[in-house]
């Protein structure tokens, strides 16, 4: 029976036996230079634990859009965006196992599970994005995130109350409302 995403990603985790780890979802594309890109800068960089990258798109029936979400890159720059939105593409995110698996995707968090394993990430460890198209993702009617998106938008907040409670900002209903928006 399906356990939901969460469930699935931290089976996967059990399974887990190499050093790293790269995330694709099924209907995604890896670019050939991508694991090697990856590996070459964890390698280089002991203290950063997931590096993920720029990403391109495409429509159900594989046509490129003209689309590139290019997110932060320096681990400082992917820690304030955190604050107000997820700055790592869970499709192009490579991670240290071994921290992966002490961390594990959060069962409460159906939507959003990612956003918020880098949330609870960023509280001890370092995270970084490459300046290079590496994973080319899918979009069409049918995806969970178009499906979900109250379920996103709670979770999103959940995420926000907690990293925000973390500077000492206990925000309210409303102001979290506000601090929704802002990325809106």
């Amino acid at each position: 029976r399906n356990r939901g995403i969460p469930y699935t990603r931290n089976h996967g985790l059990e399974l887990a036996r190499g050093e790293y780890i790269a995330l694709l979802d099924s209907d995604d594309h890896a670019y050939p230079q991508r694991l090697g890109r990856q590996v070459m800068f964890l390698d280089r960089n002991p203290e950063i634990v997931q590096v993920g990258s720029w990403c391109s798109f495409m429509d159900a029936r594989g046509r490129m859009l003209p689309k590139v979400r290019r997110q932060p890159l320096a681990p400082d720059d992917v820690h304030a965006h955190l604050l107000f939105h997820c700055p790592l593409v869970n499709r192009t995110i490579m991670a240290r196992t071994a921290i992966y698996q002490d961390y594990g995707y959060d069962l409460e968090f159906p939507r959003c599970q990612d956003y918020d394993l880098h949330a609870r990430l960023s509280a001890e460890h370092r995270m970084a994005n490459l300046a290079e198209i590496l994973v080319c993702g899918r979009e069409h009617p049918g995806r969970w995130t178009g499906k979900s998106a109250g379920l996103g938008r709670d979770r999103k907040m959940d995420v926000a109350r907690r990293l925000l409670a973390r500077i000492g900002i206990e925000a309210d209903e409303t102001e979290l409302r506000r601090h929704h928006a802002l990325t809106r």
